[in-house]
């Protein structure tokens, strides 16, 4: 694998754990552990690092060292309405573009998202939730959209078992999963307003 391969695998995965809030605030990035994990050299981490920080995503400390950045609740506010704002923006263009193969694909997660919730696995069910709405983007099919829709780096903003445990946070899983066949079956039936509230309670 080439180096800027590499530092892109560092890149990616790294992007995934702090966008998915992964990563408790204020955990140091080391270089060496990220290093091991990924079966990569520091310099590869280092340079993901170095690009996660000049997007915002990760803070340097007094010291040497990247941490992982905390979200205030208007952070946390601000990036929901965001989410919305390019979400609802591209709703139309979804229930215009969608193809069959797109729709299969949120199927999918929508089902593997069941699976997580019945064996109460949080973190999986909350990188199903990340895949649903970057696909459910990417369906309006305009490039231009999705690269912004990227670049907002919009959080998971914790829609998952809301701290529950055991068979309440089953269910409370089960019932966001239920939210997200219902935003499959409104592009089908091609429903714009029932659409775009769902996704507002999303």
């Amino acid at each position: 694998m080439s180096v800027e391969r590499q530092s892109e695998k560092a890149y990616q995965h790294l992007r995934r754990q702090l966008i998915g809030r992964f990563l408790p605030p204020g955990t140091r990035l080391k270089e060496t552990h990220w290093a091991r994990t990924l079966r990569i050299n520091r310099g590869d981490v280092r340079q993901a690092l170095a690009r996660l920080f000049a997007e915002g995503l990760i803070v340097k400390g007094e010291g040497k060292g990247f941490f992982v950045r905390d979200y205030s609740p208007k952070d946390t506010e601000e990036m929901l309405e965001t989410r919305y704002l390019l979400e609802k923006g591209a709703a139309e263009l979804v229930i215009e573009r969608a193809t069959k193969e797109d729709l299969r694909e949120l199927e999918e997660i929508h089902s593997h998202m069941i699976t997580m919730a019945q064996n109460e696995y949080e973190q999986g069910f909350d990188e199903a939730d990340l895949r649903f709405h970057t696909v459910f983007v990417r369906s309006a099919h305009n490039d231009r959209l999705m690269e912004v829709y990227d670049h907002a780096n919009i959080m998971l903003t914790g829609a998952g078992a809301g701290g529950l445990t055991g068979p309440a946070a089953r269910e409370n899983l089960l019932a966001v999963a239920e939210e997200h066949k219902r935003i499959i079956q409104a592009i089908r039936k091609k429903d714009l307003p029932a659409l775009r509230e769902l996704l507002q309670r999303k």
